[in-house]
């Protein structure tokens, strides 16, 4: 039995979960951007509480992004920290797909087609299409959102999902086959399925040089005196 610690930090949600093979045996949640206070102690908690000790883990799975700056790298600096402590390895799992997956768990379309968005600047998003069997269809990628963007998809029920559906729906111009889900979010409860998979195929990063999908550079900039 492999023991997963798994943890999002991606968005406004201090997220984590312990997960044996791909079923979570407990989770811990808190909102609000309290990362660098809580992402600690709801672990130390979450092991705590399940009689368990760091050195039972067999690996630290992380959700990589895109998402907040600071967020991720709470995360990913946590959780790379303690993989090269335990010497376990890291895995990575696609921020945007945690999202489509929170969708799909409420959706009652049989065949749905799932866009992922998260919202960023103005009137852009970063997004990722899956298919039914959430398949990406296309690779992460950043777009501003016009009337016309997603117009092409008219075939199958499409839900767009995630923290930049609601700004996309008040701008295109959208078809009957366009549903949104706004509220759907990246959630440590989504990840075992994913991680675990991923364990199983060796499908690890590499800890010293992992860094998270940004999807754009950042860039730092300094107040203004």
């Amino acid at each position: 039995m492999n023991i997963i610690l798994n943890i999002e930090t991606s968005a406004d949600l201090c997220s984590v979960s312990i997960a044996k093979n791909t079923e979570n045996i407990a989770i811990k949640e808190v909102l609000g951007f309290s990362h660098s206070e809580k992402l600690a102690v709801l672990i130390d908690e979450l092991l705590k509480e399940n009689a368990l000790e760091p050195k039972d883990l067999s690996a630290i799975a992380i959700s990589q992004g895109p998402g907040s700056y600071t967020g991720l790298r709470i995360g990913i600096s946590l959780a790379k920290g303690m993989c090269y402590a335990l010497k376990i390895p890291l895995i990575a799992v696609n921020t945007l797909k945690l999202i489509a997956l929170d969708a799909k768990n409420e959706i009652q379309d049989a065949e749905p087609e799932i866009i992922s968005l998260i919202d960023a600047r103005r009137d852009e998003v970063y997004l990722q299409h899956f298919d039914k069997h959430l398949i990406p269809k296309n690779k992460p990628n950043n777009l501003i959102v016009e009337s016309a963007s997603f117009s092409n998809l008219t075939n199958t029920p499409i839900y767009f999902t995630g923290s930049g559906a609601e700004k996309t729906q008040k701008i295109i111009e959208a078809k009957p086959n366009h549903h949104f889900l706004s509220h759907a979010k990246p959630h440590a409860k989504n990840m075992p399925s994913l991680s675990f998979e991923k364990f199983t195929n060796q499908d690890f990063e590499d800890t010293a040089y992992f860094e998270p999908f940004y999807l754009k550079p950042f860039f730092s900039t300094q107040k203004k005196s």
